[in-house]
């Protein structure tokens, strides 16, 4: 009973027998799924449950320790545990998530994007459990989806043999221009290197099941090329539970336009426009608008003509790059729903997700070409938790998030609330803002209003005093100066810290009504302060300021004017310890960790002569690998960790000493 009062049937793993019918048939005669399973996790699963509630759907959720009070756990109907944090132990043991699915009594699987979203085997294992897979056939994934199987040009695509790109050749049959590249079975170092240099550097290296930016290695040069290709397989490894990756020619400055496809099992396929991605941060997008491009007819004919190639069923997106002079180039094509999906949502006033549910029911998909029409313009921002200070993932609990006010044209995708917390275990996205207007300036102006008004802080990881729950609107930090918040007048010296830089503060209350102070010899003026909230108004010198200030024991974070200033502050200056740049206030080097993760491979010992930049280790975070390099000339004095340690902010992995004379 008390678990269903939580919302959901089950938390454990323990098979639980239906009470639902496993009907497929509504009462009107429209095929249509009584209870799902969402094999995902974050923003993606309560998008889909979202949906899936909508139309009637029942939602079975699944998750790892680390996820045990997410979101989507709490909106779904039933939930089972699959295993502890890493998705190799969890979100991708499609094995447990086809036991939930049976033991539930769901009768499809939507898998979201990422984890098992284009696991061609996974595809068919739902096939051999009698479980509809919310997405394309096992033979489209093949083809497309896995990014190298050859087309060879025969009448089936059942006759697929290994080889190279399939969807490229596809696309080549086309008469759409593809980069030059590898997409082989012979995955040796020799034969990569060999292919590199016939495409000639830049090239670019991939996971064959990528997506996200991970597993991809932009490599300049012949001597990085080893590194580099190691890094992408433990990456591809690691997200997708495959080793296996592509070569191809890198462009320098595309821009990165995809065309939204759709496709029924009766045969009909549609475009439902283009896409601009070209706003990335190291291979992974970050703003997405549509429409995009003048090419429109172009690309979208080439776009569907591949997805009838392969008899593609579901959403799907064809990538292209296009070049300067509007030429372009097939990319790839991802046998999945994106994150980037609400662009289009809004543009066409379709849902994605419930076009997905009703073509994998069996339905024909609603709308032919002709009656899709553009309605205005879109556009979206990823909101990721990262320090600004060269954009290292953050974790931490999230103490203070305030959306901007949603409506019918701003809309937030996110599987996370205020108090929750933010793991190293999966992608640091937090959630998507999204902004519709009738054009495209007005709609950058929508996504700037919007952006201000979004205030995200989390707990700072450097500091231990930051617990789970001490967290205070108020004025806190301030109580511990006698009189501060009293109707005394007052006169205190302290020291602020901002961006690790001492400031000196001379501050004297000039009224006793609290409203009236000189701080460092201006004059500043409150006309209010909401304790609650955290909102305020006030005027320094001749400038007014209105914001939000967010208070965790000795750290205030102030967000001012619509969000288009931020600081942060720390009241009193810490305990000397290492910074991450390797120098202790005591003049030692060490390095630190930047964020918790997992340490994967060291390249340094106890007495080696080391110089500037020299990698030393590689830590693994947020699926992602980060290489840890020499602050400086020196010596290794003491290696503090091993490869698969687990290790906390903070922590001092190596300790530097001067190099020995």
């Amino acid at each position: 009973l008390d678990m269903l009062k939580l919302g959901r049937r089950a938390l454990t793993s323990t098979p639980l027998v239906s009470r639902w019918s496993s009907s497929f048939t509504r009462s009107d005669g429209t095929p249509m799924f009584s209870k799902i399973l969402i094999a995902n996790r974050g923003e993606i699963a309560c998008r889909v449950q979202r949906t899936a509630k909508k139309l009637g759907v029942r939602t079975v959720a699944v998750y790892s320790d680390a996820d045990a009070n997410a979101q989507h756990v709490k909106m779904a109907d039933e939930a089972y545990r699959l295993g502890p944090p890493p998705a190799a132990e969890s979100y991708l043991l499609f094995d447990e998530i086809l036991r939930v699915a049976k033991a539930s009594g769901a009768q499809a699987i939507h898998p979201g994007y990422g984890f098992l979203s284009e696991n061609a085997e996974f595809c068919k294992a739902c096939a051999a459990a009698g479980v509809e897979f919310i997405g394309p056939p096992v033979a489209a994934i093949e083809a497309m989806g896995s990014k190298r199987y050859a087309w060879t040009g025969l009448d089936s695509i059942d006759e697929l043999t290994p080889g190279c790109s399939a969807s490229k050749d596809i696309m080549i049959a086309a008469g759409v221009p593809v980069t030059p590249g590898y997409h082989g079975t012979d995955q040796s170092f020799e034969r990569i290197k060999a292919e590199s240099a016939k495409i000639g550097y830049p090239v670019l290296l991939k996971a064959v099941l990528g997506g996200g930016g991970k597993g991809m290695r932009i490599v300049d040069r012949e001597e990085d090329l080893k590194d580099n290709m190691e890094a992408c397989v433990r990456e591809a490894k690691a997200s997708f539970a495959s080793t296996d990756i592509l070569v191809e020619k890198y462009l320098r400055r595309p821009r990165h336009v995809e065309l939204q496809i759709f496709g029924d099992k009766h045969g009909n396929v549609v475009h439902l426009f283009e896409r601009d991605c070209s706003v990335q941060r190291r291979h992974q997008k970050v703003l997405e608008e549509a429409p995009a491009v003048p090419l429109r007819k172009k690309m979208g004919d080439a776009a569907v003509a591949a997805a009838k190639a392969v008899g593609y069923v579901g959403a799907g997106t064809v990538e292209f790059l296009l070049d300067e002079d509007e030429s372009f180039y097939f990319m790839e094509m991802n046998t999945r729903l994106q994150v980037e999906h609400p662009v289009t949502e809004f543009i066409t006033q379709q849902d994605l997700v419930e076009l997905q549910l009703k073509v994998a029911a069996g339905q024909a998909l609603p709308v032919r070409q002709e009656d899709l029409k553009i309605h205005g313009h879109a556009i979206e921002a990823r909101i990721y938790a990262e320090n600004p200070y060269k954009y290292v993932y953050r974790t931490g609990t999230l103490h203070h998030l305030r959306l901007p006010p949603l409506s019918d044209k701003v809309r937030v995708d996110t599987g996370i609330v205020q108090g929750d917390a933010v793991s190293i275990f999966y992608d640091p996205m937090i959630a998507k803002l999204v902004v519709h207007a009738s054009n495209r300036k007005e709609a950058i102006e929508g996504l700037m209003r919007a952006l201000g008004q979004y205030q995200v802080h989390s707990t700072d990881p450097w500091h231990n005093a930051m617990v789970i729950g001490d967290v205070d609107h108020a004025g806190s930090p301030w109580t511990s100066l006698q009189n501060f918040r009293s109707l005394d007048t007052f006169h205190r010296h302290f020291t602020l810290l901002h961006d690790d830089a001492p400031m000196d503060m001379d501050l004297a209350s000039t009224s006793t009504d609290g409203k009236s102070y000189i701080v460092n010899g201006t004059t500043v003026q409150v006309h209010s302060v909401d304790f609650t909230t955290g909102d305020f108004k006030l005027t320094v010198g001749n400038e007014t300021f209105t914001g939000t200030a967010v208070v965790l024991k000795h750290d205030v974070h102030l967000f001012c004017n619509d969000g288009t200033l931020a600081y942060e502050y720390k009241l009193r200056v810490p305990e000397p310890s290492y910074d991450s740049h390797g120098t202790s206030a005591g003049g030692a080097a060490s390095l630190v960790t930047p964020m918790p993760g997992k340490v994967i491979k060291v390249m340094a010992k106890a007495g080696d002569t080391i110089v500037a930049d020299q990698p030393l280790l590689i830590m693994e975070a947020m699926k992602m690998e980060h290489v840890l390099r020499a602050p400086r000339d020196g010596q290794v004095a003491e290696m503090n960790c091993e490869v698969g340690d687990f290790v906390s902010d903070g922590h001092v992995l190596v300790e530097l000493a001067p190099a020995a004379k």
